[in-house]
This record gives structure tokens, sequence and C-alpha cells, in this order.
């Protein structure tokens, strides 16, 4: 088995242990027992993304399992320039409803949580629980349009310490912590 990742900076290529990055020891060559499975995995460099593997293994994914033969193959990666911005490869990697930061952090009396949905319109649920589990509060229980909504907590009466907020939404739960002071 021989592998190759000359792309200068784009990637490496894993197998089992092994890890071939492209510069002086872009080349390794190495044999396994016939017939015994072998992990290859192609892993981009930031920015860069992979486009897939050079004959004969263009239809393999980045991941997959080589059963060695006899013959000599070459596995070579092909890594491209990622073009999106990061805020594009953030957005979708997030879940279609998701809390953001809230603000102020810590606070006193009140303060502001957002929501974001992405795409259609989903079910929320929002609540507010003390350390030790109990619930404080449930701000929102509603179905809303996407985009990002905000909704204010007033801690009126509470001490001053960490609560949790819990976002709900189908089969989706994130909490975040935010502090009252007095």
């Amino acid at each position: 088995m021989q592998l190759d990742q000359s792309q200068e900076g784009a990637g490496a290529i894993h197998v089992h242990t092994a890890v071939i990055q492209a510069g002086e020891h872009a080349t390794w060559s190495g044999q396994y027992f016939r017939g015994v499975p072998v992990r290859v995995e192609a892993i981009p460099a930031d920015g860069y993304k992979f486009m897939g593997w050079k004959p004969p293994f263009e239809h393999e994914p980045a991941v997959f399992t080589l059963i060695p033969s006899n013959e000599l193959i070459t596995l070579q990666p092909e890594f491209a320039l990622d073009s999106s911005t990061p805020d594009e490869k953030r957005e979708a990697m997030l879940p279609s409803v998701y809390l953001l930061a809230n603000s102020p952090n810590p606070f006193n009396p009140t303060t502001d949580i957002s929501v974001r949905i992405n795409g259609e319109a989903a079910f929320v649920q929002l609540t507010v629980y003390d350390t030790m589990g109990r619930q404080i509060s449930r701000l929102v229980e509603d179905r809303f349009p996407a985009g990002t909504h905000t909704f204010r907590f007033e801690a009126g009466n509470l001490s001053s310490g960490v609560y949790v907020y819990v976002l709900e939404s189908q089969s989706y739960r994130q909490s975040r912590f935010m502090t009252l002071i007095r």
C-alpha cells in the first residue's frame, strides 16, 4: 500500500495510527496482511475540504475500510480550498433551534435570553432552573417562526447565584448558565 499526500498544507491521511501529511514525508509505503481490513481516513486542514480520492478509489468517502490484496495500491486524496465563510460553516453545523447567550450576564435584576430558529417554524419551550434543579420560571412554551426571538427573564426577589436556562424543541435540548448578582 502506498499513500501519497502531496498537496502542501491541504490535509493528511490516517491509516490506523500512521499520519501522513504533505511535506518531506508526504509519501509512505507499507504492507498489511492480505484480507485484513485497514481503516483509511482523509482529513482536510483548516480552510480545505475533502473532494474525493483519485482513481481507483474515487467512489469512496473520506473514511472507508480497505481490504488489501497482493497488488500495490496507491491512495491519494484530493483537497480543495473551502470557499464558504466561517459563519456559513458554523451556521450549517448548528441545530435548527438553539440558544444564544443571555445578555447581560451577570445581570441584576433582568436579562434577555435569545433563541435562534433556522429554516422552518418550531415549537420552543424555555425554562429557568436553580442549581438544585427546581423550576423557577417557564418563560415561553409556544410555536415561533424562523428568526431570532428574545425573551426577558426578571429575577424578582431571587437571591444571588447561578441559574440554568434550558431550551427544549422537538428532540433537541440545550442549556446555558447565567449569574444573578444583587
